[in-house]
Formats: C-alpha cells, sequence, structure tokens
C-alpha cells in the first residue's frame, strides 16, 4: 500500500497525454470513449495505461485489481492535484530520458582506454553518463541487406494475364447472350399468323382440370373436325424453366409487449441495428466485430428487461455491457464495477455506482416512472431517481465480446 507522498510523486512522472487519460479514466470513460475524445486508437490508449501501471507498479496483478486500486488509492490524489494549477499534470510535458550509448562504441572505448591508447578519462567521460558518446569513434558501418531482384515485370505479367482471362469471359458470355436472344426469336411466329380470339372460353383437359383461357393471339389454321375438337392434349415438357423467387425483404415489425427472443436463429424483425453486425452462435447474440448497437420499441415508459449474459471480461478495451433506455440513461457493469449514467453536453457522466458484478449471470432491469432498478444474478444494485419519467426505446451496446440470450420485455 504507497503513501500519499509516493503517489504525488509517481503521479509528477506522468507525461500530459497520460495524465489526460488518467483523468477520464477516474471519470468511469471506457478506452473507446477516450480514444473518440483525444482522436487516438484504442491501441494507444492501451499502451498509456500500460505505462501508468507500469509507474504504479501494478503491472503483476490481475486486471481488475489494477483497475480498483487506480481508482480507489491513485484517482483521489489525482483529482486533488489537478485542481492547484502548479502541479495540474495535463499542461506538463516531461521529456524522455535519452538513451544509452551504443554498447559497441562503449566496448570499443574501453578496449583502447585498457591498451593505453586514448586517457583513462575519456573512457570514463564515455561509460558514465546516458547518452553520452565519443565524437572521435565513427559509427560501424552496418552491412546492407541482400536485396531481392525486382519483380515488376512478373507482376505486370500477372495482372495482364489477369485481365486477359476476364475479357475472354466478357466474350464468351456476351456471345452466348446473343445466341439465346437468336433462338428464342427464331421460335417466334410472324404477326400475320395471328388474330385476335373472341371472348374467353373454357377447355377441357384430359387430366379434368379446367383451364381458362385469357383472349391471346391464336393461329389461323383450319380447327381439326375430330369429336376431340375441346380437348386439350397435355404433355409433359422436357425442359423446364424454375420459376423466379424473389429475394426476402427485412421490414421493421411494431414492438408488441410481451416480446421474447431466443435467438435461434437470426434477432427477430422488431430490433433496429444501429451500428455494426449481430452474430448468433448456439443461440447466444453478441457483436460480429469491434461492436453492435441495437434499439427495439419507441414510446417506451414502465417495463421489465430480462437476459442471460455472459463473456463480460473478454474484450481488453471496453469489458462492460450497456443498457441504454430512452437514450438518456444507460446502466453498464463489468467485473470490477457497474455504474448509471447520464447523457449530458454530450458526454457521459456518471450519477452513482457499484462494486464489481459477477461477469456471467442475469439480470433483471426495472423501469417504473422516474425510477430505475437493476438486479445481476437476484441482488439488488442501487436504484436511482432520474428528473421526470423517460420515454423512448430501449438499447443495447455490445463492444466486442460480451453475449446475451433469453430476451425478454415485458409491460409491468
Amino acid at each position: 500500500m504507497a503513501t500519499p507522498a509516493e503517489i504525488q510523486a509517481k503521479l509528477e512522472k506522468l507525461t500530459r497525454r497520460q495524465c489526460q487519460i488518467l483523468s477520464m479514466v477516474c471519470h468511469s470513460m471506457t478506452y473507446v470513449e477516450i480514444g473518440k475524445k483525444m482522436g487516438f486508437g484504442v491501441k494507444l490508449i492501451q499502451a498509456e495505461m500500460t505505462t501508468v501501471y507500469r509507474i504504479f507498479e501494478l503491472t503483476d496483478l490481475e486486471r481488475d485489481d489494477k483497475r480498483g486500486i487506480l481508482i480507489n488509492e491513485v484517482c483521489p490524489i489525482h483529482e486533488v492535484m489537478v485542481k492547484d494549477p502548479d502541479k495540474d499534470c495535463r499542461d506538463r510535458v516531461i521529456e524522455p530520458e535519452p538513451p544509452p550509448p551504443d554498447p559497441r562504441i562503449l566496448a570499443m572505448v574501453i578496449r583502447d582506454a585498457e591498451a593505453g591508447l586514448i586517457p583513462l578519462n575519456r573512457a570514463l567521460v564515455a561509460s558514465g553518463p546516458r547518452g553520452v558518446t565519443v565524437p572521435t569513434y565513427p559509427q560501424p558501418i552496418e552491412t546492407p541487406p541482400t536485396t531481392r531482384p525486382p519483380i515488376s515485370w512478373l507482376l505486370v505479367g500477372c495482372l495482364g494475364f489477369l485481365l486477359l482471362a476476364t475479357l475472354i469471359v466478357l466474350f464468351e458470355a456476351v456471345t452466348l447472350f446473343q445466341q439465346q436472344a437468336r433462338s428464342i426469336s427464331s421460335l417466334a411466329p410472324s404477326e400475320s399468323a395471328f388474330i385476335e380470339s373472341p371472348a374467353p372460353q373454357t377447355v377441357v383437359v384430359t387430366e379434368t382440370v379446367l383451364v381458362t383461357q385469357v383472349p391471346v393471339a391464336v393461329n389461323t389454321a383450319p380447327a381439326p373436325t375430330s369429336a376431340a375438337t375441346n380437348l386439350l392434349e397435355v404433355t409433359p415438357s422436357v425442359t423446364s424453366i424454375p420459376p423466379v423467387i424473389p429475394l426476402p425483404t427485412f421490414t421493421l415489425l411494431p414492438l408488441v409487449l410481451p416480446f421474447k427472443d431466443s435467438f435461434d436463429r437470426n434477432i427477430r424483425p422488431e430490433w433496429r441495428v444501429l451500428s455494426g453486425h449481430p452474430l448468433i452462435v448456439s443461440n447466444r447474440l453478441k457483436a460480429a466485430g469491434d461492436g453492435l448497437d441495437l434499439e427495439i420499441g419507441d414510446n417506451l415508459r414502465n417495463y421489465v428487461v430480462d437476459f442471460d449474459f455472459s463473456g463480460i471480461n473478454e474484450f481488453a478495451a471496453d469489458p462492460r455491457l450497456y443498457c441504454n433506455i430512452a437514450r438518456t440513461l444507460r446502466f453498464s457493469w463489468s467485473g470490477w464495477g457497474s455504474s448509471w449514467d447520464v447523457f449530458q453536453n454530450d458526454r457521459w457522466v456518471n450519477l452513482s455506482g457499484a462494486p464489481g458484478q459477477p461477469l456471467t449471470g442475469h439480470l433483471h432491469l426495472l423501469v417504473a416512472g422516474n425510477t430505475y432498478i437493476a438486479q445481476v444474478n437476484g441482488k439488488n444494485l442501487p436504484s436511482i431517481s432520474y428528473g421526470t419519467q423517460l420515454s423512448g426505446p430501449f438499447g443495447l451496446t455490445f463492444p466486442g465480446g460480451p453475449s446475451i440470450a433469453n430476451f425478454s420485455i415485458s409491460a409491468q
């Protein structure tokens, strides 16, 4: 357990960027939100936080333990320091330490000093402070790596072959299309051989099926005089063209409570996919990539949401799962804490929090008027009351690793 003085001394070693990232982490912002706010990628934020953990000697601990110590011990002292203009590290730039001298040059200096070729004091200077180099000794010449022969002509040849193959395929396709068009036109009879038929008539088929003949052009050849004039001989065709089946269209259905989705095949059409792509594996819904945002309903007011969750700790950058209420409030939780947040001034502001929660289990969320209650595995978490009653959709945000199953929403 470090003392406040030791923590303050380590805080003074942080760079400006590390201090800014630490301030946002202390305000319960995720790596993804920090990256969007600062204009950096998530991997850069993770690298800076790894350096912060190393400065505070927390690299050997588990991720949840590191995060807990950082928030409970470092963040209070950090918040006090940033309020003092003389100690605010967010505007401070710490120069990095100079690199160590080249070991090959250092070995040459020591060897010449032992042989008496240069004074001993020069060898001590060269081997003393970090970053000191001896200007009289040239840098060793690096042997250039062997270069492969240029492959530009091989690449040009491959591209030319692909282009030629593409042109041949297109030519064959056009030729086949023209042949089919000519064969169809040759089968069509001339216009002089047709006249308009009189009113529709019913024809009896040998298979005792009644077929109503629509007025079409009929042949002017003389009709047969046999007794089977009204009998139409039906013979099966040798080749048949399958009917054209239209592609299915996605229609968004209105939400009717109670609503259940077991994710047995795909998400039901009542969901709206705001971003990302849903992925269903073994009746569990998760994000097929970096993230997924879903919404359901339009003017929900008093309702109850239940679903099973797992995989909360699989995504290192943002281990939480978010439940969004009317696009204004959200409840999120992970193994190192849960919180209620409200969207104000283009950012999420924390309202209340609780210690870490299980990584696998069942969530029960109750919305009653302006009161919001969450239960994880039957355990009540701190409830909140915010403003007036909210009305709007219910949303889920998957950062990448978590998954849910057996989702249901019903009215109170």
